[in-house]
């Protein structure tokens, strides 16, 4: 006679092992973060975690130059949850999502079958998505204190947002104070 455990597909202690320890290992940490997390609430140096940050950061970063901006995404954003005074991550979630925007901008202007509700629903999308890339590049403009490229970089992309909102003498005031640095490369 089966137990219930066998009969419903539950994999005994000696199973487990020689599967290999993987699987063990999984299961350790899940429990063992899940206990720590909860024991942990709310303490505050649970939330900032510089470290792990940055290995979301380089995880995002990878994702990114192999061309998966949603996995990047995805990683970018627990970088900055972790530290949100990590500019980098703030920098490349807001190339990300500003070449959301492009896209569905272009994805209304060059598909005329777009009318309607459906166009009002791109447009929507684009405009989000450069609210959330204004927000992080707002971030890193902040950040930035000597770093002087990656701060015109992020006015730069204000600037470009500002255009697309209509704001243009917000506009003009992004270019001019992203120029202010003679060693800006991207001066145009």
């Amino acid at each position: 006679m089966l137990s219930t455990r066998r009969a419903a597909g539950f994999p005994r202690h000696g199973q487990i092992l020689r599967r290999g320890s993987s699987a063990l290992v999984v299961a350790v940490l899940l429990l063992g973060s899940s206990v720590t997390v909860g024991l942990l609430a709310g303490c505050p140096s649970v939330k900032r975690n510089p470290k792990l940050s940055r290995s979301y950061y380089l995880l995002g970063r990878d994702y990114f130059q192999k061309k998966q901006p949603a996995l990047a995404k995805g990683e970018l954003l627990k970088a900055v949850e972790k530290d949100p005074d990590n500019g980098e991550a703030h920098q490349l979630l807001g190339v990300i999502y500003f070449f959301e925007g492009i896209h569905a901008v272009n994805f209304v202007d060059r598909r005329q079958c777009i009318k309607g509700d459906a166009a009002r629903d791109q447009q929507d999308e684009a405009n989000d998505a450069f609210r959330r890339a204004r927000k992080h590049f707002q971030s890193v403009v902040k950040l930035a204190k000597r770093r002087k490229k990656v701060e015109s970089d992020a006015l730069n992309y204000l600037a470009n947002i500002a255009l697309h909102f209509q704001r243009y003498e917000a506009a003009a005031k992004l270019c001019d104070q992203a120029l202010d640095n003679i060693m800006y490369r991207n001066r145009y």
